[in-house]
């Protein structure tokens, strides 16, 4: 008995209809092609998805804000103008101290831009020895401005701190690295005097970043209103003659010792305590009737409200 299968040299079509089982190998086929229609439509579908699914941040110009730094202040002495049309070696040689303690770091020792802190930087640092690409100019009234103002572009700092007169020595130490500076007129010097006063000299203020003054602004008002409310308290505590007067002149007394607890100037005196109180009494929490109070109980008052505030302090 022959039990080898017989193999067969054509698909026999009608046997595969009736045995499904000669199918299941074209499952593989089936999913390998949706699979691979999925596919194609997931690339063609990139862009639509990355659009729907990325949200656009529209940066709000209004906030783009940079913090002053905090800056000592200083009085800045006058200088001769005529140095300026001829300045001495002594000049240059200051101008070398200031320039190794301020500026090499960045622009080098030589000058050339090529300081270890200016390595990262982008645009890199200013070489003095080139002619070519200045900012704001390489004339002498040019840079000085530069000082100045800095230039935050490229995150020059401003040196407006430095006395004009260490400024002026500091900019001829670098024009001596190139003879190819244009000449310093007189007129460039009078206009540079006109604008920052080098003849006369100048106070410089400190200045401290807006984020911190308004931290001290808000700590301030906060002891001021604390010392209110203690005020407010002893006198709404007390049987005084006094504490009863301050009650019938005022229409808010919270706000009446807030004003009081502001400032020192009205306990001078009683002249500068009834000008301050009566001039303001609009708005500082007093009302009219201080304008029926006698000599007496303005007195009597003014001691009063000194004694309770000083406590307070």
């Amino acid at each position: 008995m022959n039990d080898k299968p017989k193999i067969e040299e054509e698909i026999d079509f009608k046997a595969v209809a009736k045995t499904p089982t000669r199918w299941f190998g074209l499952v593989y086929l089936y999913f390998f092609v949706l699979i691979f229609i999925g596919g194609l439509y997931y690339v063609n579908s990139l862009e639509v998805l990355n659009r729907n699914a990325t949200v656009v941040a529209l940066i709000d110009s209004t906030n783009l804000f940079k913090d002053a730094l905090f800056t000592k202040g200083n009085v800045s002495p006058g200088m001769d103008l005529n140095l300026i049309m001829n300045p001495s070696a002594d000049m240059v040689s200051k101008g070398e101290s200031l320039f190794k303690a301020n500026c090499a770091s960045c622009h080098g020792e030589n000058g050339m831009g090529d300081g270890p802190a200016g390595v990262a930087l982008n645009p890199k640092p200013r070489n003095f020895h080139s002619k070519d690409g200045w900012v704001n100019g390489n004339k002498f009234s040019q840079m000085f401005r530069t000082l100045v103002t800095g230039i935050q572009k490229s995150g020059m700092p401003a040196y407006e701190y430095l006395p004009a007169q260490d400024r002026v020595n500091l900019i001829f130490y670098i024009r001596n690295f190139t003879k190819d500076f244009p000449v310093v007129d007189k007129n460039e010097v009078d206009q540079l005097d006109k604008e920052f006063s080098l003849s006369k000299g100048s106070i410089n203020p400190s200045q401290i970043p807006v984020k911190v003054a308004k931290e001290r602004l808000v700590a301030e008002t906060n002891s001021t209103l604390n010392k209110a409310y203690k005020i407010v308290d002893i006198i709404e505590s007390s049987a005084d003659a006094n504490a009863k007067i301050f009650v019938s002149v005022t229409k808010d007394r919270l706000k009446a010792a807030t004003y009081l607890a502001s400032s020192s100037v009205w306990t001078n005196s009683l002249n500068d305590f009834i000008k301050t109180v009566v001039s303001n009494s609009s708005t500082n929490g007093f009302n009219n009737r201080l304008l029926s109070l006698s000599k007496d109980e303005w007195n009597n008052l003014f001691v009063y409200l000194r004694g309770i505030v000083t406590k307070s302090v």
